[in-house]
């Protein structure tokens, strides 16, 4: 995984998202682009950043969302209506909580209980909605979701 091989990497060194996707590339020559043309997607639209820098740690935290709950976040969007992209809190996590309770055997889910906490941070404090782009915002920057570089401990010879 890209996390471990380029834990030394700075968390906050700019880079493209094309620079990340080729530090996967050398470790995956064979990764599929689609699902990096998706994370960027997702990256540029929550963070509302139209520019191609963006911190490692964020382009990592972003690829890795999408790496391993891909349908999941797929599931959720189609929870959103078209025009607005956005929903009350209480009508997002009744959809959550069905997604997860119902799929949770066919793809990887999050945790209700995290996926709450996210729901709680991502809402409008005025009204009570959240938006998808927050939504993903707030799931890429849950520490519970995303592997953390710092924390993962060198490889011992057995």
């Amino acid at each position: 995984m890209t996390v471990e091989a380029y834990q030394n990497t700075s968390e906050d060194k700019l880079m493209t998202c094309n620079d990340h996707f080729q530090l996967v590339s050398l470790l995956c020559p064979d990764f599929p682009t689609q699902h990096h043309d998706d994370a960027t997607k997702l990256l540029r639209e929550a963070s509302g950043n139209t520019q191609n820098l963006f911190p490692y740690k964020k382009i990592a935290a972003y690829w890795q969302i999408l790496f391993v709950f891909s349908e999941f976040i797929a599931q959720v969007k189609d929870q959103f209506p078209p025009s607005t992209l956005q929903l009350d809190r209480n009508s997002l996590m009744w959809s959550i909580k069905s997604i997860i309770n119902s799929k949770h055997w066919d793809f990887s889910c999050p945790s209700v209980s995290l996926m709450d906490s996210i729901v709680s941070s991502a809402t409008d404090g005025s009204n009570q909605f959240v938006t998808f782009n927050k939504l993903m915002a707030g799931m890429a920057s849950c520490t519970a979701l995303i592997i953390d570089s710092s924390t993962l401990a060198p490889r011992t010879k057995s």
